[in-house]
């Protein structure tokens, strides 16, 4: 069966209504003439330039740039300039240019998404943060491990507070403010922390200062010393005497009388 085509002179295209194909119908209907066998429009060129001053951007319509065409569209619809501050493009939709209405639009579909969420500790009706917690629970897992209650918790005054690095600050029996891991491992030690010593956080967490009992291997629950101590040579005579004082400072019942005379000599 032969394809009937358009009853225009020249015109090859399938017939769609009346005699006509798509084309020729969709202008008899639009302007009342159906016109020439071909398209009207030249094809567009690809070198071509926007027209408007200054622009060297490729042509999209009407000899201009898709930028200069948008505000030439909403100028010709009769919009004014965006009502955003600052922005001198001119409005298309509801008052604001298309980039700040896009961006406004995303904005509030983020926002009904986030408010629709709800932070995952029972009893606990603000909107998550991260990980499916509030700020609030976010903040306390950060910094002890654990959300705890629903309901904001207020420690009594002067019992001490956790800074913003985690660890927590507690007050000396002299009235000093102090880090409470530091007070801890001087009274397991029974003195002061020297300078090169540092307390460390087993599991990690800063604000875990809990210990069960004296020291073992310089441990006590999770609170560990650490030092920072090291020779300042590398002489052998200097490495040994290194070690020696080492060993008097945290392991005096390892040496011996000669060792403990070297010692105290270095």
């Amino acid at each position: 069966m032969t394809e009937r085509t358009c009853s225009i002179d020249g015109c090859s295209r399938p017939l769609w209504r009346r005699g006509l194909c798509a084309m020729h119908h969709h202008r008899l209907r639009r302007h009342g003439d159906t016109g020439p066998a071909g398209r009207l429009r030249n094809p567009p060129d690809p070198d071509a330039r926007c027209s408007a001053d200054g622009c060297t951007n490729k042509a999209h319509a009407r000899g201009l740039c898709g930028k200069h065409y948008q505000q030439d569209r909403a100028v010709r619809n009769g919009a004014a300039q965006c009502r955003r501050a600052g922005c001198t493009l001119l409005a298309v939709l509801d008052g604001l240019c298309k980039p700040h209405y896009d961006r406004r639009r995303a904005m509030d579909e983020e926002q009904e998404l986030r408010d629709a969420r709800r932070c995952l500790v029972e009893g606990c009706d603000r909107p998550y943060n991260a990980t499916g917690y509030c700020k609030l629970h976010y903040q306390r897992i950060r910094l002890y491990g654990a959300p705890g209650p629903a309901v904001p918790q207020r420690a009594a005054r002067r019992t001490g507070y956790v800074d913003r690095q985690g660890y927590r600050h507690v007050y000396a029996d002299d009235g000093r403010r102090v880090m409470e891991h530091r007070l801890v491992m001087e009274r397991l030690l029974g003195r002061e922390l020297r300078r090169h010593e540092n307390v460390h956080h087993v599991n990690g967490q800063r604000a875990d200062n809990s210990t069960d009992g004296p020291l073992r291997g310089f441990r006590s629950g999770n609170l560990e010393l650490w030092s920072s101590w090291q020779p300042a040579g590398q002489r052998v005579a200097d490495k040994v005497g290194f070690a020696l004082a080492l060993l008097a400072e945290y392991e005096p019942g390892l040496l011996s009388g000669e060792g403990r005379a070297r010692a105290a000599a270095a």
